[in-house]
């Protein structure tokens, strides 16, 4: 998972790099129209997947970790279960915050800069940075929010505080939450549906053309826990089969195994590069609709799949490069990248003094500049915030601690998506 993690947050820094590029004056800005009707790009435009995934490894390791933690006889107290978490998260989200309300406007100039940086980061931190550390914003729908990418925090908290009811239930009655559990998928699937249904959505948030629209995608099915808690419910699924596969491995042909893989890599460029259609022909409710309902609890099986059999020891060539060693050092830090991204492609856009030339080969090269920039304030952030509160959650959790637990909790247990439990 080590692999999926960094290349799913190295997606989502990239499409950010794009979409932040919209906002600024362009050289030939009219290219933007054609750019986002070309069936190659919908993979930046269908990102947004990758946010999927993560929603997939939180629900699995949150899963994995309590059913490890109880076979231990470790007992299960639900306040430090949420406190262990908020102390997590919350460190580096409080010196980000506090970096953009004060030092972070005088950090650079030029003609955007002021009206820019104020508008998309300052302005929303010096109202709402209480909605960002109570992990609420996501339903907040004031037109400035602090650190807008942000929501995804605030989804993935309100599941993990809802997520004690599947793990006590899956430990005395198994088979019987599982069949819940896949009862609530069905139920999200059928939510989802109406929901683009009635209010007559484009299943690709850029396919709504009217910003009153975008409005009601982003507000109704982008960012709220509910719409979001398909993938994270198969996550738990697969979480409790991959537990009872570090006891007996699953016996799985060659051909299964092919099968799989074929499906799953099927499945995500269907995902990908089939919603194309949706934005360049007339628009159909039904199929909407229908796309809505489907495209994440599908993308979350196809990469279910490719973690189970990867983890029971098939699929050797992509188990092999996801689990680089390069990958296992990045994933160290995807949290803090995860936070910190968005702001430093704001900062090194902002300071723009000319209009640019927007192509793709331009953005990639500029993406590289951006993950390499964020990838030395994440580790400047890690080493000066998440390390020490790290010890100093162990300090206060290290009462009647197995040095086993300890090691799990301090370093596996900690890396789901971009999040830390």
């Amino acid at each position: 998972m080590n692999g999926i993690r960094v290349i799913s947050t190295m997606w989502i820094i990239l499409d950010h790099r794009y979409s932040v590029q919209f906002y600024f004056p362009l050289w030939n800005n009219f290219y933007k129209e054609t750019w986002t009707r070309s069936a190659g790009n919908m993979f930046m435009i269908n990102a947004q997947m990758a946010v999927d995934t993560f929603f997939l490894l939180s629900g699995i390791l949150v899963t994995y970790v309590y059913l490890w933690s109880a076979e231990k006889s470790t007992s299960f107290h639900i306040f430090k279960f949420y406190l262990h978490r908020f102390l997590r998260l919350t460190p580096v989200l409080v010196a980000v915050i506090v970096f953009i309300v004060t030092l972070l406007r005088q950090f650079a100039s030029g003609p955007l800069w002021s009206s820019m940086i104020h508008s998309q980061l300052i302005e929303g931190c010096e109202k709402y940075w209480w909605k960002t550390l109570l992990y609420i914003q996501n339903y907040d729908r004031t037109p400035s929010m602090c650190i807008p990418h942000g929501w995804y925090l605030s989804a993935d908290m309100q599941l993990f505080v809802i997520s004690p009811i599947f793990l006590l239930a899956l430990s005395r009655w198994p088979k019987r939450t599982l069949y819940g559990i896949v009862a609530l998928i069905v139920c999200n699937i059928v939510g989802c549906f109406l929901l683009g249904w009635f209010f007559e959505l484009n299943g690709i948030m850029q396919g709504n053309v009217d910003f009153e629209k975008q409005m009601v995608f982003v507000w109704q099915y982008y960012f709220p826990a509910y719409t979001r808690a398909a993938p994270w419910l198969i996550g738990i699924i697969l979480g409790y089969y991959l537990y009872l596969s570090k006891k007996k491995r699953y016996e799985l042909s060659t051909k299964i195994v092919a099968i799989l893989c074929i499906l799953s890599l099927m499945v995500m460029c269907a995902i990908v590069f089939g919603g194309h259609n949706l934005i360049t022909s007339e628009y159909r409710r039904v199929l909407n609709a229908i796309y809505i309902a489907l495209v994440r609890p599908a993308w979350a099986l196809a990469v279910a799949a490719v973690i189970f059999t990867c983890a029971n020891g098939y699929a050797g060539p992509v188990n092999w490069f996801l689990s680089l060693p390069i990958f296992e050092v990045l994933s160290r830090f995807t949290y803090t990248l995860y936070v910190v991204h968005y702001i430093v492609i704001f900062v090194l856009t902002s300071q723009m003094r000319t209009t640019v030339l927007f192509r793709n080969l331009e953005a990639m090269h500029q993406f590289w500049g951006d993950f390499a920039f964020t990838l030395f304030v994440a580790t400047l952030v890690t080493l000066a915030f998440e390390l020490p509160a790290i010890e100093i959650e162990k300090i206060i959790f290290a009462k009647k601690r197995t040095e086993s637990t300890m090691t799990l909790e301090g370093s596996k247990v900690t890396e789901a998506g971009p999040s830390r439990y």
